[in-house]
């Protein structure tokens, strides 16, 4: 009887990319799906890597049919070019760069990253461009960069089409229809024991609380750079970040090193920042005395070769909690993560301490440290 009950298929799909998927699961057949006026189409393109080149042209060619049927023939697009709304669009994000120090940075990339894009986009209208040249553009950055700035570049791209929408330029954004490319995950890079003694020996007078104070409560550099004094309380021993990130506040326990950085620190007689110059401004940048530092220290600096950057004094915090047996969850709440899932990049320093563990009583299981009875 078992003989006769023939296997059934895999049915299960695998999804490659955004409008690409493998059926039967394995097989090595590709199919393409879009959605047109509302219903979704799906069409067999071929077998193996021919079929998967395939796919991908036949999705490319699609995409852009009915791109420019919606967004060209039904719609009254602003004639604007791109070079010339670039210019409306960096000093916006130069403006925003000097009274948020969350953009500050940004700002600066922005304008590296337009300059990228200006020789490719620049003479076109920001209506006339089409999934199809932004795929075109990525073909031509491979060439040149690696799959993170390309993926960087498209995000200020994203975000200057979402400008544009917003201020009547442009109707659409091109680049809600694009895949990231792949990006290889990097190892966690963090501070031992004796680089944190031998970075703050390191470090100048008024770098040294930002440091310290950095990697003892996980703090981001743009909420250390704007907190204030009445954002601490020290007969509770707490620190309140008004406005993080990801736009909530919340609440740090001050520790005797926290304690310690913030005594450092030569309060000015008229700034409310903690962190300002002689005139009582805020200090907008810190890497050059970070990286001074490092220096000194002998430490790498950078993010090639596993180098130390800044965010890496946020990462000493959480993996030395994590090795000090906090939860995820705890740590999680502390570093002000909105998810889980952006905490759990710490989740092999606590497998991997967990199994440090109990090897260290290796001994006691396998039984070799019972004694007999006299």
């Amino acid at each position: 009887m078992e003989n006769q009950v023939k296997e059934k298929k895999d049915r299960r799909r695998s999804r490659i990319e955004r409008g690409i998927y493998e059926s039967p699961l394995g097989s090595g057949i590709y199919f393409i799906y879009y959605y047109y006026r509302g219903k979704r189409y799906s069409q067999k393109a071929g077998k193996d890597i021919e079929g998967l080149n395939e796919a991908k042209r036949r999705l490319e060619i699609i995409r852009t049919k009915i791109w420019e049927e919606t967004y060209t023939n039904k719609h009254d697009i602003p004639r604007v070019i791109f070079k010339e709304f670039a210019v409306e669009y960096l000093d916006y994000c130069k403006n925003k760069s000097r009274i948020n120090i969350e953009w500050n940075k940004s700002g600066i990339y922005q304008d590296g990253r337009m300059k990228q894009l200006l020789p490719f986009f620049g003479d076109k209208l920001l209506g006339e461009i089409t999934p199809r040249d932004i795929e075109s553009y990525k073909s031509l950055r491979k060439e040149k960069v690696s799959n993170r700035t390309i993926n960087m570049e498209l995000a200020t791209l994203s975000h200057f089409f979402n400008k544009a929408i917003t201020w009547g330029k442009a109707v659409k954004n091109p680049v809600d229809d694009i895949e990231k490319l792949p990006v290889p995950k990097g190892r966690l890079v963090f501070f031992s024991e004796d680089e944190i003694t031998n970075l703050y020996k390191n470090c100048s007078e008024h770098i040294l609380p930002i440091v310290k104070l950095a990697i003892s409560t996980g703090m981001r550099r743009g909420e250390l750079l704007n907190i204030k004094w009445k954002d601490i309380d020290f007969d509770n021993g707490f620190l309140y970040i008004m406005k993080s990130k990801n736009g909530k506040s919340r609440t740090i326990p001050i520790c005797d090193a926290a304690r310690e950085a913030l005594a450092l620190v030569k309060r000015h007689p008229t700034s409310e920042y903690i962190f300002c110059n002689e005139k009582g401004k805020k200090y907008i940048r810190v890497t050059k005395g970070y990286n001074n530092a490092l220096k000194k220290a002998g430490l790498k600096i950078g993010r090639k070769d596993d180098g130390f950057v800044f965010h890496s004094l946020r990462h000493t915090f959480a993996s030395h909690l994590i090795m000090k047996g906090v939860d995820l969850v705890t740590v999680k709440e502390l570093l002000g993560h909105s998810s889980l899932e952006a905490t759990m990049i710490y989740v092999h320093i606590s497998l991997k301490h967990k199994t440090m563990a109990i090897e260290s009583a290796n001994s006691v299981f396998n039984g070799s440290e019972i004694r007999t009875a006299a």
